[in-house]
């Protein structure tokens, strides 16, 4: 079970929750090909796994909702709308010998050193970064609290590198809707009176700036977290980054906005201030929003060692 934190599925022991990071090992790959794949709801973020299926020729049945028909890269031979047929799975699984479940193993092992090497890299005294934010974002929510993750790179670090928790719920507004009404989702999760983190980017903050509008009145239990790179960071892990001339790739993707975006949140009568190590990043009573200042090259650098880290560490397993 390949699960992201959206799934309420990446259960410890149980799911693979570093995926990513190690399809990207081609070793890995190579030695993990599935015959098939049952892929439940939405795509996960991550590029490489749908790659992954993809190259792999496997048959890929889809389950989805009654009426909804899930298939964006158009690779499905079948969609299920019956979800009994996991049970169906789950006991032909649990009836297996053990020896039939090598596969499965070789899943575990990696996950596991992945998840050693992600903790020694980011947690504690780490420098700080975006992927490091992603996981404070989830270390701070409070137990049956509740994380809201906007789209572009904050759902795609806490899909990634996110640690384990199974005793929060996660939500991202995904699809075409792109990174609008990412503060208005989050007010409406903490409405119901669940403590809720929200996790958010810049620009996706700067579209949403009007649900900012009276909040400080509200009676919620809301921290906004705002990875502040100064514009479109998703682009920069794409070929346009390096494509264009600098001036034009800022001009049309980078899109800088010069924004001082506590003095934003401070107008509305919001307690805002930047925050510039993983320990202050700390949910609390009432509403408040924390910014965490990074800039998007070094970025990339970033998410580039992490990933040759849980290379190096796939090479001592063998692959």
């Amino acid at each position: 079970v390949l699960a992201d934190h959206r799934s309420g599925c990446a259960v410890e022991n149980r799911a693979i929750r570093h995926f990513d990071s190690l399809l990207r090992h081609a070793g890995f790959v190579t030695a993990n090909l599935p015959d098939v794949v049952v892929r439940i709801g939405e795509l996960p973020a991550s590029k490489v796994t749908q790659q992954w299926i993809g190259s792999s020729n496997a048959i890929v049945h889809a389950v989805v909702p009654a009426g909804k028909w899930i298939d964006p890269d158009h690779r499905a031979g079948a969609m299920i709308v019956d979800a009994s047929v996991l049970s169906d799975i789950r006991d032909d699984l649990r009836d297996r010998p053990r020896s039939a479940h090598r596969f499965a193993d070789a899943w575990e092992r990696a996950d596991q050193q992945a998840a050693r090497v992600l903790s020694s890299l980011l947690d504690g005294e780490s420098p700080m970064s975006e992927p490091a934010v992603a996981r404070a974002a989830i270390r701070s929510v409070p137990g049956d609290g509740a994380l809201v993750v906007s789209s572009s790179m904050p759902v795609r670090d806490v899909e990634w590198f996110g640690q384990h928790r199974s005793d929060i719920g996660v939500f991202s507004n995904r699809g075409a809707n792109g990174i609008d009404g990412v503060i208005a989702t989050a007010i409406g999760v903490a409405v119901t009176g669940r403590a809720t983190v929200c996790l958010i980017g810049d620009v996706a903050l700067l579209h949403d700036s009007s649900s900012l509008t009276a909040l400080a009145k509200r009676n919620l239990n809301l921290t906004i977290i705002v990875t502040d790179n100064d514009g479109g960071g998703i682009f920069s892990f794409l070929p346009q980054a390096s494509a264009l001339s600098p001036d034009r790739y800022e001009q049309l993707f980078g899109t800088p906005h010069g924004t001082d975006l506590v003095a934003l949140c401070r107008s509305h009568h919001l307690d805002a201030r930047t925050v510039t190590t993983a320990a202050e990043i700390v949910a609390a009573p009432g509403c408040q929003v924390l910014v965490a200042t990074s800039q998007r090259t070094p970025n990339v650098s970033v998410h580039e060692q992490l990933n040759a880290a849980v290379g190096v560490a796939l090479d001592t397993l063998g692959g």
